[in-house]
């Protein structure tokens, strides 16, 4: 091997086994001979060694090179970054030995001794700086950076140093204007003392630090105990004989190593992990491209919402599902529904992945292109919370559709990263705007903001497309870093642009799932009933002409009603599909005409409808208790007086007399009624000449000799029943 001016060599000292490090300052022209000098010795000087014997001691391992140099970064520091005073002294010490490093024979001892006394006799320097100046300047590599002073190695960098009656560190700004308030020095029990109080205190009771020190202070620095109301109370020094918050928060930055462990000490490791650790990766590198993985995720929308049906009436704040293409950061699909995050939910989300965007947009009564929004296909995988997609109910998705699912370790948002920007920037550049959204906390006498809430749920959707049709496609990546493919290619920092070039040049990835199999294994799964008034579901009767052919309404009325599987959208109460031949069949089905009244709503607007009419309902059983109450007392009235009247009149009568005559009884109380009515009518009965009513001149004689017409509906009824004359 070569042995080259400047190589470091290393070697042990038989003799005291101590490692050497040695640099190669010189070679004669046939290579033979050379000077090598101890880069690590105060008193080191250049001494004469064989190149041949190096060579064979390096070839037997004896010796070996080291590649890094240990002045490296002092000698290669670039001009620009030295401060100007080192530089002074640097050039002012390459005068001193510029001249001697051009003496023929420098390496030699004697030779050098004579050149460093002519120096010192011509006054330029003294024979001790001219050999520290040499010496430095071969040790550290033999150029001009190699003179620049060591500041960096003055004083007592990270030293503790011991406590003196002056006080350490910086001055107080008091202290000029009286000394005495200079503060105390911290000895080695005032500093364990501190350290100790702080660790129980700011690391496990997780107290601010100077909340700490406070409790710190007045645990350990009181001079004694008062009394004052019954209660021991410490008697604290003046602040100037009491250790600062800044003192304790150097000694105890000292006495702190592993800033992790202290961290997850105080904070908890979830905490650490969410908010706290180092931020290294980047979500990007493990998507391939396109439908790579998704990221999904729901949360709380922060503003109020209206019934569709009273727009008077507040529902709630919604419950927004978003799902994100990692590679693209296009948003693939979303969902907004009344209910908290759950299985189905995020079902109505994923099936909104997977669902062509033209027709979607079109029942918003939005039209779009589909170049605008270009993504319905099914990814390789989801990232999501352990909420939604843990369980049985997931498995529709691997097993039927292929998409793998990877749920996020409990409370880590920071793995859903890009989906959970969506979130902040929705709230920030869509929803903060819109009407009943939430402005803080309603403060006492101040504006209520829910009373602000003016949208329904399919308006808030209609907004939530255009933006969502805004971020896709006019949203710029400031953060997103691309790689040397999309370098080259110029590719714009938009999501739909990302979205297309990753189709084009990383393909291969995308599937598209029949919307029939995808409304089967992602819709919300539940059981309708088969009446004869057509498929009950959800307090609504839906038609189908399968239903119609195979005559199920004419078997439920003639045998029984039946249970049948349904999958159906929260979204839209206009269609149900119905679950056949153990799921490999769909079949729709749409209102009948007598719920035609709920078309274009979803079912979140039904069933506040029909909760408000089950409350109308309930409310009105009170008045109808009311009035049938009233109907009880006023027919007691008629009966007790009846009972009474009749329970006299029945004094000292058998059964048999009771019930003897019924039919002579009849017709003797049907002429008594006849008589009763011929009076009332002569009673109100008025000559038009103004002559005295009839009644008054109609005599006894004249009543007693009326003959009442002859009833028949005795023997119709007789004849009727067929009963003879006889009977």
């Amino acid at each position: 091997m070569k042995t080259l001016i400047n190589m470091l060599v290393q070697s042990v000292v038989s003799d005291t086994q101590q490692v050497c490090v040695e640099r190669v300052l010189w070679v004669d022209s046939p290579g033979h001979n050379g000077y090598k000098i101890d880069v690590f010795s105060s008193v080191a000087l250049p001494v004469w060694f064989n190149v041949d014997e190096l060579d064979a001691l390096i070839s037997q391992g004896e010796i070996r090179i080291i590649e890094i140099d240990p002045y490296r970064s002092q000698i290669t520091r670039p001009n620009h970054l030295i401060p100007e005073k080192h530089q002074k002294i640097r050039n002012e010490r390459w005068a001193v030995i510029k001249d001697l490093l051009n003496y023929p024979g420098i390496f030699d001892s004697e030779i050098r001794w004579r050149a460093v006394m002519e120096l010192q006799q011509q006054k330029i320097t003294t024979r001790v700086s001219a050999y520290d100046f040499l010496r430095k300047f071969w040790q550290r590599g033999q150029t001009k950076n190699a003179l620049l002073p060591d500041y960096e190695h003055c004083g007592g960098r990270g030293k503790t140093r011991p406590p003196t009656d002056k006080k350490r560190g910086r001055p107080r700004k008091v202290t000029y204007a009286n000394p005495e308030l200079a503060g105390i020095n911290i000895d080695d029990h005032k500093r364990d003392v501190i350290i100790r109080g702080l660790r129980t205190f700011y690391e496990k009771q997780g107290l601010s630090f100077k909340a700490a020190f406070r409790k710190v202070l007045l645990k350990n620095f009181f001079l004694t105990f008062e009394k004052k109301d019954g209660q021991l109370v410490p008697v604290m020094p003046p602040t100037e004989q009491l250790p600062t918050v800044a003192q304790a928060r150097y000694w105890y930055k000292q006495a702190t190593s592993d800033l992790r462990k202290t961290t997850i000490k105080r904070e908890g490791e979830r905490t650490y992990n969410l908010t706290k650790r180092p931020l290294l990766g980047d979500s990007t590198q493990m998507a391939v491209g396109p439908g790579a993985i998704y990221q999904v995720d729901a949360t709380v929308g922060d503003l109020y919402l209206v019934s569709k049906y009273f727009r008077n009436r507040i529902i709630g704040r919604p419950v927004i599902y978003i799902v994100k293409d990692v590679f693209s950061r296009l948003i693939t699909g979303f969902a907004v529904l009344l209910e908290g995050p759950s299985w189905r939910g995020a079902t109505v989300a994923v099936n909104n992945v997977l669902t062509n965007k033209v027709e979607f947009c079109r029942e918003y009564h939005i039209e779009i292109a589909e170049e605008d929004w270009p993504a319905h296909y099914a990814p390789v995988s989801f990232i999501a919370d352990r909420g939604e997609f843990e369980g049985f109910n997931a498995d529709n998705l691997t097993n039927a559709l292929g998409i793998t699912i990877s749920n996020t370790p409990p409370y880590r948002a920071d793995w859903k990263g890009i989906v959970e920007q969506a979130f902040r920037l929705l709230n920030l550049r869509g929803i903060k705007f819109l009407p009943g959204a939430l402005r803080g906390v309603v403060k006492r006498g101040g504006p209520d903001y829910r009373l602000d809430a003016e949208l329904t749920l399919e308006e808030f959707i209609q907004v939530l497309i255009y933006y969502i049709l805004r971020f896709n496609n006019s949203h710029r990546l400031e953060d997103y870093n691309r790689d040397e493919f999309m370098i080259a290619d110029h590719v714009p920092l938009y999501p739909i642009d990302l979205w297309n070039w990753g189709i084009q040049n990383r393909t291969g990835l995308l599937r598209e799932i029949p919307r029939d199999v995808a409304h089967l294994n992602l819709l919300v799964q539940d059981q309708a009933s088969v009446t004869e008034y057509g498929i009950y579901f959800k307090k609504l009767y839906y038609d189908c002409p399968l239903a119609r052919t195979e005559q199920w309404y004419i078997r439920a009325r003639a045998n029984a009603r039946w249970k049948i599987p349904v999958a159906y959208d929260p979204r839209s109460a206009d269609v149900l599909y119905l679950s056949l031949d153990n799921g490999r069949r769909v079949e729709a089905c749409h209102l009948l005409e007598k719920s035609k009244a709920f078309s274009e709503y979803t079912h979140y607007d039904i069933e506040d409808q029909f909760y408000v009419e089950h409350k109308e309902a309930f409310h009105a059983k009170t008045h109808e208790l009311q009035a049938e109450g009233e109907f009880d007392a006023k027919i007691q009235a008629i009966i007790e007086p009846a009972q009474e009247a009749t329970k006299l009149a029945n004094q000292g009568l058998s059964k048999r007399a009771r019930t003897k005559d019924i039919r002579a009884n009849r017709q003797r109380e049907r002429e008594e009624l006849h008589r009763a009515k011929k009076r009332r009518d002569q009673a109100h009965l008025v000559d038009p000449l103004g002559s005295p009513s009839l009644s008054n001149q109609t005599s006894a004689s004249t009543e007693a000799d009326f003959v009442p017409q002859q009833d028949y509906t005795e023997d119709i009824l007789r004849w009727q029943k067929g009963e003879t004359q006889d009977e």
